[in-house]
Protein backbone atom coordinates (compact mmCIF):
# COMPACT_ATOMS: atom_id res chain seq x y z
CA UNK A 1 0.00 0.00 0.00
CA UNK A 2 0.89 3.64 -0.02
CA UNK A 3 1.03 3.97 3.77
CA UNK A 4 4.21 3.21 5.69
CA UNK A 5 2.33 2.28 8.87
CA UNK A 6 -0.92 0.46 9.58
CA UNK A 7 -3.93 2.77 9.85
CA UNK A 8 -5.99 2.14 12.99
CA UNK A 9 -9.17 3.81 11.74
CA UNK A 10 -10.61 6.44 9.44
CA UNK A 11 -13.00 8.73 11.30
CA UNK A 12 -15.72 10.68 9.47
CA UNK A 13 -16.92 13.63 11.53
CA UNK A 14 -18.84 16.87 11.28
CA UNK A 15 -21.91 17.73 9.32
CA UNK A 16 -21.06 15.36 6.46
CA UNK A 17 -21.26 12.43 8.87
CA UNK A 18 -25.03 12.98 9.03
CA UNK A 19 -25.35 12.06 5.35
CA UNK A 20 -25.83 8.35 4.79
CA UNK A 21 -25.13 8.92 1.08
CA UNK A 22 -21.74 10.53 1.75
CA UNK A 23 -20.66 8.18 4.54
CA UNK A 24 -21.67 5.09 2.58
CA UNK A 25 -19.73 6.22 -0.48
CA UNK A 26 -16.60 7.05 1.51
CA UNK A 27 -16.85 3.88 3.62
CA UNK A 28 -17.15 1.71 0.51
CA UNK A 29 -14.05 3.35 -0.94
CA UNK A 30 -11.78 3.34 2.15
CA UNK A 31 -12.93 0.28 4.13
CA UNK A 32 -10.28 -1.94 2.51
CA UNK A 33 -7.66 0.39 4.04
CA UNK A 34 -8.95 0.60 7.62
CA UNK A 35 -11.96 0.40 9.92
CA UNK A 36 -14.30 3.37 9.40
CA UNK A 37 -15.90 5.13 12.38
CA UNK A 38 -18.72 7.65 11.85
CA UNK A 39 -19.13 10.37 14.51
CA UNK A 40 -21.75 12.88 13.37
CA UNK A 41 -21.75 16.29 14.96
CA UNK A 42 -20.66 19.86 14.60
CA UNK A 43 -17.71 19.78 17.02
CA UNK A 44 -15.28 21.19 14.46
CA UNK A 45 -16.49 24.74 15.13
CA UNK A 46 -15.81 24.32 18.85
CA UNK A 47 -12.36 22.89 18.05
CA UNK A 48 -11.58 25.87 15.78
CA UNK A 49 -12.66 28.34 18.46
CA UNK A 50 -10.63 26.57 21.16
CA UNK A 51 -7.59 26.55 18.88
CA UNK A 52 -7.98 30.29 18.28
CA UNK A 53 -8.13 30.90 22.03
CA UNK A 54 -4.94 28.87 22.57
CA UNK A 55 -3.16 30.98 19.93
CA UNK A 56 -4.43 34.32 21.28
CA UNK A 57 -3.45 33.36 24.84
CA UNK A 58 0.06 32.37 23.70
CA UNK A 59 -0.41 28.75 24.72
CA UNK A 60 0.17 27.66 21.11
CA UNK A 61 1.82 29.15 18.04
CA UNK A 62 -0.15 29.60 14.84
CA UNK A 63 0.93 27.33 12.02
CA UNK A 64 1.47 28.64 8.51
CA UNK A 65 0.51 26.33 5.68
CA UNK A 66 1.96 26.90 2.23
CA UNK A 67 1.00 25.37 -1.08
CA UNK A 68 3.51 22.84 -2.40
CA UNK A 69 6.04 24.23 -4.86
CA UNK A 70 4.69 24.04 -8.38
CA UNK A 71 1.05 23.86 -7.25
CA UNK A 72 -1.26 25.69 -9.62
CA UNK A 73 -4.47 27.25 -8.32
Amino acid sequence: GIFKEKIDAIILTGGMAHSKYVTSAITEYVSPIAHVEILPGESEMIALAEGGIRIISGEEEAMVYKLPEGYKK
